[in-house]
């Protein structure tokens, strides 16, 4: 066990990993677990597996379409989050998605005015929600 993670409400939960880990990094896996027993993709891959270009957080398949996850905590200035939106526009094919995972409303918005470089192969969601979003407010469905 390398950590605990704490959460509003409800008992701890242990995290653990074979090495050494960064605390905000234990908290940022702790969260990317949650979204993904939350969706239940057909595969998971994270960590160092994912695409080597993109490097997402987590890469999920379901069926013929692969999601690439990029969980947002809120840290990370807008102006390099637009520089991700900008490769993922440019990179990613037709049956292919990136998920842009946010904790707050407030930032789930602030992504979404942003979100015109993603060429609109984008999606929005605040954890736990259940509720996808394209750049402009409308609610899609995925899987």
């Amino acid at each position: 066990m390398i950590g605990r993670f704490f959460q509003d409400a409800g008992r701890p939960k242990n995290i653990y990993f074979c090495r050494s880990l960064r605390e905000d990094l234990a908290r940022h896996e702790a969260l990317l677990t949650q979204f993904r027993l939350d969706m239940r993709p057909d595969a998971c891959v994270r960590l160092w597996n994912v695409n080597k270009e993109l490097r997402p957080d987590a890469e999920m398949q379901f069926g013929s379409v692969r999601m690439y996850v990029e969980l947002d905590t809120g840290t990370c200035p807008y102006r390099k989050v637009v520089r991700r939106f900008k490769k993922y526009g440019k990179l990613l094919s037709d049956r292919e998605l990136v998920v842009w995972v946010c904790l707050t409303d407030d930032r789930l918005h602030g992504l979404m005015r942003r979100g015109e470089f993603l060429n609109g192969k984008g999606v929005f969601t605040v954890l736990g929600s259940g509720v996808f979003m394209d750049m402009h407010g409308e609610k899609i469905k995925l899987c």
